[in-house]
This record gives structure tokens, C-alpha cells and sequence, in this order.
């Protein structure tokens, strides 16, 4: 993991563009595509030169993807067909757009069922191990052997995806209202309170954004810090294996018990539950509110709707509680691309997988991306992200979505930490809370 994670790179910044990054999906903002087996399908031709295969019969790999910005740029920016078919002139990629990650899974499920799948798909962490009977292995690829993250993600040994982009999270700050009301950015989990408190004490500015009527945006506290606290991306996979894992002394309860603290402080404005991402978005940008937490997938959103650059800064999320402990930070990998095993052209997807992977074509387009390579060698130098990745030595923790045993168990009591992030807020009872998940995650795992 050390290897791996020393080789991380700092990722790409672009200004002004004219999409936004696909991880904007979970928002609910999206292009309106209609449903995947309706899905938009775009092709085009090339020139040929070297090729990958000899020259075959005429081959159409279907590709299904929810990423906005990728459809966009695969079908009009850059069309990844005429790009391709200078390397392979007999395959035709024809590119399936589903709404949303959420219509992508269902959408998967339904090919799956019907043996089905497309030649070609960009997965989420978690599904994965969904799918993972489905899915060829891509050990033996060369994609797999450059790439920084795949190994990290196999499945029972086997690499079934090819990890496309790697992110980080970070709470975004603007730096004025620091400046203005002389605070300094916080390295512990306290201090990090304790500057929201200031902020809310000293000023009209609400301290955090949040935007927690949509739920999802806690993600960056009650989703990452669990397998902060334990220091294992993997952490989920743990809490499977555990009959109690809500109890004090296990690190889900320990973070929790922090974010609880968080949540007191009463630091996210008059009705943080009241409001939703979007909003939320728009009070940062109109300097509102002092900070925010998210992917750093924000930094576009945030130029594209007019925040003033100069006057944004980044900084991990602080998740320990002394300066002596290790400031642990999450980095994740996302957009699979996987192939099924049981497809009728196997070989051609694999070659496919092999090309992008290595070609100019991947590196330009994670440029217009904003987020990060994961193919070995690919690096970008952004002062901006800079700032916040010198600001201290940092131990990378590669966040895992889970594996099949915990979704099973999560699924069955219908466990979302997201949604547990807004009881919180609401004023639940923590102990109380804590008390009935043991009980129902107890009563699952060993059913």
C-alpha cells in the first residue's frame, strides 16, 4: 500500500469549463438521457494505422457509462471512435449514457439478470463485488499493470476493473473570511471545531455548508471518517466480521462520537436539514458560508458558477484527535471499466481497456476531468491543490465501498450512514441509535 500510495499524484485543475464532473451525478444534477435501454448512442470513423488486432470482422463494443462530462467529451469534444479506429479500424464503440450512478446499477442488474451486460463498463467501487461473477478478470492485462489502484480493489484475487480516476477530499475554505476573522487552519479534530464555533461566534457567516436535505452531502464525515479512525480503507469489510461494531472502542463509534460533536456545534447554519446541496453550493460561492466539505471534484463546480478562484483554499479534513497522530487522508478511485466474461467480443474490450488506459487520449481527457490519473507516470503539478497536500505529511487511506459480505448485511437492516448523518443532525439519540444498529447488525451477520 505504501508503494502504491507514494506514487500518488497530484491532480488537474481546469478553469472554465463547460461541463461539470460526473460526480455531480449523486446531486441529482444530470443530463437528461432518458433510461439506459433508451440510452443516446453516438459513432464515428477513423483512419487506420498500427493496430492492436490484425484486421477482423467488423466488431461494435457497447459502452454504458452515467459520467456526464465523459459522454460529452467521447461523442463531440474528442469522439473516442475516431481516435480508436486509427489503432483498430474494424471496432466501433457505440456508447450507452445512463442518468445517473443510481440508474447505472439498476440498469446493470437488469442486463445481468438477462445476460445482458455491454461489452464495456464504468463501474462504482461497491458494485464491483455486485457483479463480480459476471466480469472477466483483467490480471493479465496491461492496463492492470500500470495502473496505481487496480490491484487494491480485486476481488477474490482477481482484478475485474480498471480504476479510471483517482480524488480526494477536502473541506474547501475562503480564504478572506480566514484572513478577516484571523484563523488558522486547523490540524486536529478539535481545532477544526473550534473554528467553526469562531466562525459562528465572531461573524454573520455560517461556518459549514452543508446542504443535508439531500442526505448524501455528510458523506465526508459520516461515509470517510470510520475508516479514518481505523486507518483501513477497508474498513467496512472489518465491521462484517464484527458482531458489535457500534460500540465504544470500535473505531465506527469513536468517529461517530466525533461527528455528534461536530453535528452539537450547531455549525451548519439556521436549518442545515432544510437545505439542499445546491443551495448550499450557492452560499459558498456567494461567500455566505466560510467552508465546505467535498470531493475535490468541487473545484470546477465552483468556477463554474462563478467563485472567485484567487479567494479559494483546500485542506484535509482534520479526523485526529492529537498533532502526534497520523493526519490520515481519503483517496479514492472510481470508474472501473470492466468487461463481462461471458461477452461475445472479450478480447477486443480487453485490447480496448489496454489502449485507453495507455493512450494520450486518457491523459488529455482526465485534463478537462479535474481529477486524477491512475496509471503510473501520469502526473500534473496544480499549486492550488499544492497548498493543501504540503501543509503536512500525510498517510493516504484507498477507501473501499465494500465488500459483498457487508453489503449483504447493510442491505438486510437497511443501514445508510448517510441517512444516519441526518438523524444526527435531526437530535436523535446517539447511544440510542447506536444500541438499536448493534442489535440489527448483530441479529443480520449471523443470519
Amino acid at each position: 500500500m505504501k508503494k502504491i500510495l507514494s506514487l500518488v499524484m497530484v491532480t488537474i485543475l481546469v478553469l472554465g469549463l463547460v461541463v461539470g464532473c460526473g460526480q455531480k451525478d449523486e446531486s441529482g444534477e444530470s443530463v437528461q438521457t432518458g433510461n439506459a435501454s433508451d440510452a443516446t448512442k453516438e459513432t464515428g470513423s477513423g483512419q487506420k494505422e498500427d493496430t492492436v488486432t490484425d484486421t477482423k470482422e467488423d466488431v461494435t463494443l457497447t459502452m454504458l457509462i452515467h459520467d456526464n462530462l465523459m459522454f460529452e467529451y467521447f461523442t463531440d469534444r474528442v469522439n473516442i471512435n475516431e481516435v480508436y479506429q486509427e489503432i483498430a479500424p474494424h471496432v466501433t464503440i457505440e456508447i450507452e449514457k445512463a442518468k445517473d450512478s443510481g440508474q447505472l446499477e439498476e440498469t446493470l442488474k437488469i442486463r445481468y439478470s438477462a445476460n445482458e451486460l455491454p461489452d464495456l463498463m464504468l463501474l462504482k467501487p461497491y458494485m464491483l463485488s455486485d457483479f463480480e461473477d459476471a466480469l472477466a478478470s483483467l490480471n493479465d492485462t496491461k492496463a492492470n499493470g500500470t495502473n496505481l489502484f487496480a490491484k487494491d480493489y480485486a476481488v477474490e484475487g482477481n482484478v475485474v476493473g480498471i480504476p479510471e480516476t483517482a480524488f480526494y477530499e477536502f473541506v474547501f475554505y475562503r480564504k478572506s473570511i480566514f484572513e478577516e476573522l484571523g484563523l488558522e487552519i486547523p490540524t486536529t479534530w478539535d481545532d477544526f471545531i473550534g473554528v467553526a464555533e469562531t466562525i459562528k461566534s465572531n461573524s454573520d457567516y455560517i461556518p459549514i455548508a452543508l446542504g443535508g436535505k439531500d442526505a448524501w452531502p455528510d458523506y465526508p464525515f459520516n461515509e470517510f471518517m470510520p475508516c479514518l479512525e481505523a486507518g483501513l480503507g477497508d474498513y467496512w469489510n472489518v465491521m462484517a466480521t464484527i458482531d458489535e461494531p457500534f460500540s465504544p472502542g470500535q473505531a465506527f463509534y469513536d468517529s461517530y462520537v466525533k461527528i455528534q460533536k461536530l453535528y452539537d456545534a450547531d455549525v451548519f447554519g439556521e436549518d442545515p436539514l432544510g437545505l439542499g446541496f445546491d443551495q448550499a453550493k450557492g452560499l459558498f460561492v456567494a461567500k455566505e458560508a466560510a467552508m465546505m466539505a467535498a470531493g475535490q471534484w468541487y473545484i470546477s463546480d465552483y468556477t463554474e458558477n462563478g467563485g472567485d478562484v484567487d479567494d479559494l483554499g483546500l485542506f484535509f479534513l482534520p479526523t485526529r484527535t492529537s498533532v502526534n497522530d497520523p493526519f490520515r487522508a481519503t483517496v479514492m478511485a472510481d470508474g472501473f471499466m470492466s468487461t463481462p466474461k461471458d461477452g461475445q467480443h472479450v478480447d477486443e474490450a480487453k485490447a480496448f481497456i489496454d489502449w485507453y488506459f495507455s493512450s494520450d487520449y486518457y491523459a488529455t481527457y482526465l485534463g478537462t476531468k479535474g481529477l486524477g490519473a491512475t496509471v503510473e507516470g501520469v502526473t500534473v503539478d496544480v499549486p492550488l491543490l499544492n497548498e493543501a497536500f504540503d501543509r503536512q505529511e500525510l498517510e493516504y487511506v484507498l477507501y473501499d465501498g465494500g465488500n459483498a459480505d457487508f453489503n449483504d448485511i447493510a442491505n438486510s437492516i437497511g443501514f445508510d450512514v448517510k441517512r444516519l448523518g441526518q438523524e444526527m443532525l435531526a437530535g436523535e439519540d446517539f447511544e440510542e441509535l447506536m444500541a438499536d444498529l448493534n442489535k440489527d447488525w448483530k441479529k443480520a451477520k449471523n443470519n
